[in-house]
């Protein structure tokens, strides 16, 4: 009895001295608004604006709708703490914390794309609050948590200001679905856990995602690519701005599906037939990206002749998850 009660009672002593960034049981977290400083990098940080707004594109022949979370500087994923207790060879994660991210929005080590570390309580755990990669630190020292232990899976999980609205349909709009701790305080989030399940990465031992590409048109002798919220114009005259011709190179529902998209900017020719020519967002010439080009087993593309004038991968990356159902991340 002793050795399990000693750890819990080592930390709460180590919080109260000022020494440890555990918190005690039932600790209230304080939310990242209140610090003005986090609260402003974050706003001017996350890629995205006071609205995420869905765009309608095409993937496999299809139509589909994605949110452009902005650009990503890295394809390697952050380290994303999930506290868990050990059953058999698994660890449940506790539902009652949430998780802890390594860093946030403005950080150079920051990612929209939370690698999974397991965290596996002790016995000596009594439902201490960590909020901080240094708190984790602190309660290994303690003993209330074994070391952090990488997966190889990662989740879309995107730290934004906590006004952030996402729309989900017509009229339709969400706020911020999960919290998450980091550096101390609550931080709003976008959690696609559970539309999109998590998803392995491409390199487990670097932590790296795997990139495919989105494919950007713009026909020849025109300035503009085929998108409407760029041009400023309702191509297809059907009310709103949310409409293009980009074209994603997987599906959800595809075993290589990605968020992390490298844009391919492709010149089409003069007399491509869009969604402005047909006034129709689910019809175009080309609604897959084998329309357009050969691709290779590696990913490499080669453009078919007489559909494509030309393009470039200019190397920016981007954050688009692809919708999962109408009114639904």
């Amino acid at each position: 009895m002793r050795a399990t009660f000693w750890p819990s009672v080592l930390a709460l002593s180590l919080a109260a001295c000022g020494t440890s960034a555990v918190l005690p049981p039932g600790s209230e977290v304080p939310a990242l608004a209140t610090d003005p400083v986090l609260s402003t990098q974050v706003q001017e940080s996350d890629g995205v604006g006071e609205r995420v707004w869905l765009t309608h594109g095409f993937s496999g022949g299809e139509p589909v709708a994605y949110w452009d979370f902005g650009q990503v500087a890295s394809d390697v994923a952050m380290p994303l703490y999930v506290l868990c207790r050990t059953s058999g060879s698994s660890c449940v994660p506790l539902e009652a914390h949430p998780r802890i991210a390594a860093a946030l929005p403005g950080a150079a080590d920051y990612s929209p794309f939370g690698w999974i570390h397991e965290v596996a309580v002790t016995d000596g755990y009594a439902g201490e609050v960590l909020t901080s990669v240094t708190a984790i630190d602190d309660a290994v020292s303690a003993g209330l948590v074994a070391a952090p232990e990488p997966t190889f899976f990662f989740i879309e999980l995107a730290i934004v200001d906590s006004a952030t609205l996402i729309e989900l349909g017509p009229d339709d709009w969400a706020m911020p679905n999960a919290i998450v701790y980091a550096d101390g305080f609550a931080a709003s989030a976008v959690d696609f856990s559970q539309t999109h399940p998590r998803l392995r990465l491409d390199n487990p031992t670097a932590g790296t995602v795997l990139v495919r590409n989105v494919y950007i048109l713009t026909r020849e002798g025109e300035s503009m690519p085929l998108v409407e919220r760029i041009r400023g114009v309702d191509l297809t005259g059907d009310g709103d701005l949310g409409d293009a011709n980009s074209i994603l190179g997987v599906r959800l529902d595809e075993p290589d599906y990605t968020p992390l998209w490298a844009m391919v900017l492709v010149t089409v020719p003069s007399d491509y037939a869009s969604i402005d020519t047909s006034m129709d967002q689910t019809i175009a010439d080309a609604e897959s990206a084998t329309d357009l080009f050969t691709i290779a087993p590696d990913y490499s593309i080669e453009p078919i002749e007489g559909r494509v004038v030309d393009f470039s991968i200019p190397g920016p990356r981007v954050n688009c998850p692809i919708q999962s159902a109408l009114g639904a991340l």
